[in-house]
């Protein structure tokens, strides 16, 4: 059971044997394994590739009618 959540707003994340990315950055999570796994490889090897790394990208906000309703629903779960 998780204690703690930790959230990297990064487009990939690696610790250790574990990497993990959003759908977004599949160019840099395939670089990412391909470079743990021995081999050398250019940093953009996929076409679609996104320069974009701006954390905001992966932070996602609720309007706040959004997060009324979010909030809600969890208290009917619990």
């Amino acid at each position: 059971m998780l204690k703690k959540i930790i959230f990297l707003p990064q487009s990939v994340v690696e610790d250790e044997n574990i990497i993990t990315a959003v759908g977004s950055a599949f160019n840099e999570f395939a670089v990412h394994v391909a470079r743990k796994l021995g081999y050398e490889c250019p940093d953009k090897i996929l076409s679609g590739y996104m320069d974009s790394n701006d954390s905001n990208d992966y932070i996602h906000h609720f309007t706040e009618e959004d997060l009324l309703e979010f909030k809600k629903g969890i208290q009917r779960i619990y």
